[in-house]
């Protein structure tokens, strides 16, 4: 099945990242997920199970819920930004209301630092508050 070239690009780019975090080359991390999918559903054709198709794509492994099970297969070790990435995604509603504290903290910084500059007392920035 053809497939288009946004999905062939992701798997690509998902590739190539795992080719820089591991020992293995991209050729390689190729074949060890076509294995895997093969794998996947002759297991499941032998134990007379359902076949779950999104678990025989490629894409499974590289860049949705599989991916976590290839990583530690391959001994991948991901970038600090990367690292950092992956956290604030597991922990998106913590994120997001972290995001909104900050920036609104950040935002009402500015009046407050023009207000102080401008002579207006420490009292009077609490009131400001």
């Amino acid at each position: 099945a053809a497939m288009d070239f946004t999905s062939q690009d992701r798997y690509r780019h998902a590739i190539e990242e795992l080719d820089r975090g591991s020992k293995y080359r991209e050729l390689d991390i190729a074949k060890l997920v076509i294995s895997k999918t093969e794998k996947y559903k002759a297991e499941q054709q032998f134990a007379g199970k359902p076949v779950e198709e999104k678990k025989t794509d490629p894409g499974y492994y590289l860049i949705s819920s599989g991916r976590k099970s290839l990583e530690k297969e391959i001994k991948f070790s991901s970038s600090l930004g990367n690292k950092i990435l992956d956290f604030y995604i597991s922990n998106a509603n913590l994120g997001y209301i972290s995001t909104i504290l900050v920036l609104t903290f950040a935002l009402l910084l500015i009046p407050l630092f023009v207000s102080f500059e401008k002579g207006v007392s420490l009292c009077g920035l609490l009131i400001l508050q």
